[in-house]
């Protein structure tokens, strides 16, 4: 069954909104993770940025905003 109640990843948003509240890391850490480093998956997005060094309920996000960024990098 599936929870209602429980919001879906949202992959777009502000560059200085945190998405890994554990560690700090903002979704424009992220994405400079993905542009200036070459990050393309969530094992090195997450090394990169420290991302999901907590609780890890910030996976979904992360990957969801990956996911944009590849889609958006593709010719």
């Amino acid at each position: 069954m599936v929870d209602n109640t429980t919001p879906l990843p949202n992959p777009e948003g502000p560059d200085d909104e945190t998405i890994c509240w554990c560690i700090g890391v903002s979704r424009g850490e992220i994405l400079q993770a993905m542009r200036e480093k070459g990050c393309r998956n969530l094992d090195t997005v997450c090394r990169a940025t420290r991302a999901m060094g907590g609780c890890m309920t910030c996976r979904y996000d992360i990957e969801a905003i990956i996911r944009a960024e590849l889609a958006r990098q593709e010719p």
